[in-house]
């Protein structure tokens, strides 16, 4: 879903009227957690704001049942559009530039949405690191030595 989401971001991304927002709900507990949220936005490079739906209110509220879900909003926050799993590209792209033209008097395209990306927010943390005004655990020390702080399927084992 991330390279479909990336596609139609950079398709959009001179609309300001077009907002990509991600919402993690968390299936299993090892998914649970800010760090672990933000880690995974930085292990797949994902550019757009995520909320971390902890207590899985949003899930809810959209009454989703499967990962990964996409919901769709009109300019009033009415979806207009709920699929589940992924492959939706072209039904996105699709579905996308016909409510752009549908909505597009109703939509604001001057407003911008200010947020810090987590690549940046980790870059800051990491020159307050080498300028030792915050201090970093041993095994956060270790992982960034070896270039293992996002590893996929692995596990590092000390003897």
């Amino acid at each position: 879903m991330l390279p479909d989401l990336e596609f139609l971001e950079q398709k959009f991304a001179g609309e300001n009227a077009i907002v990509f927002m991600g919402c993690h709900s968390a299936k299993f507990v090892n998914e649970k957690g800010a760090e672990k949220v933000r880690d995974a936005i930085l292990k797949y490079e994902i550019k757009h704001p995520v909320i971390n739906d902890d207590k899985m209110l949003v899930w809810r509220s959209f009454e989703r049942r499967s990962w990964p879900g996409l919901v769709v909003l009109s300019p009033s926050a009415i979806p207009i559009l709920i699929l589940s799993g992924e492959g939706h590209r072209q039904v996105l792209d699709l579905f996308l530039s016909v409510a752009y033209d549908f909505y597009y008097e109703r939509l604001n395209h001057t407003a911008t949405i200010r947020w810090q990306p987590e690549e940046q927010k980790a870059n800051e943390i990491k020159a307050q690191i080498v300028n030792q005004t915050i201090s970093e655990s041993n095994e956060e020390r270790a992982a960034r030595g070896q270039n293992l702080r996002y590893p996929g399927k692995i596990i590092c084992v000390e003897k």
